[in-house]
């Protein structure tokens, strides 16, 4: 992109890629700057500048909103039944850190319910950043675990909670299952192509 002269840069790095990704751009000369995931050295000290957000908190509100308005879905349940599966790609710090306020909210509100509580790690899955490895994994947490009457599926990015929506949708899961995510270009896209259903929410 550089010798196609483009001069700056928001980098969206995994933790693997930061060192690498600061010393091409230094070495090009171009202005750059990180989002979401820091540049941190092996100490956890910033070492170029980054912008990051309340990943805690990104991960918690999500929980808090599906725990204050699962009833408008489906009235009253056994919460002792409910499950809460975390989308997550533990690679990318900055995404990976959204997982433990999911955690603490969901055991907030639901601390009966901590047995069912799940994390799929898409890095385990070949493309599994992406909405076909939300949809793989969340079909696959869902079919094995038939103990579990209702879900809340966190995406903690949006993509994997489409996929994961449309994977409920094959199985015929509607009733039982909302997702949501952090981020919202996802589901912004769903609603402006006229999605009307209850699962992604």
């Amino acid at each position: 992109l550089a010798s196609q002269g483009y001069t700056g840069f928001v980098v969206g790095i995994d933790d693997a890629l930061a060192l690498r990704t600061y010393e091409v751009c230094t070495e090009l000369g171009v202005s750059f700057i990180a989002e979401s995931t820091p540049f941190l050295d092996e100490n956890g000290n910033d070492y170029w500048t980054s912008v990051v957000q309340d990943q805690y908190n990104n991960g918690a509100e999500t929980v808090k909103w599906l725990a204050e308005n699962y009833k408008t879905y489906w009235g009253d349940i056994d919460t002792s039944k409910l499950g809460l599966l975390v989308l997550d790609f533990s690679s990318v710090s900055g995404i990976h850190e959204r997982e433990p306020g999911c955690k603490d909210q969901f055991e907030s509100y639901f601390p009966e319910a901590m047995d069912n509580y799940m994390v799929g790690d898409l890095v385990s899955i070949e493309g599994g950043f992406s909405a076909q490895g939300g949809n793989t994994l969340t079909g696959t947490m869902l079919a094995t675990h038939p103990e579990v009457e209702h879900w809340f599926v966190v995406g903690l990015v949006d993509d994997w909670a489409l996929g994961a929506t449309r994977a409920v949708e094959s199985m015929g899961m509607e009733d039982t299952v909302l997702v949501s995510s952090v981020q919202a270009d996802a589901f912004l896209g769903e609603m402006e192509n006229g999605y009307t259903g209850d699962v992604y929410v």
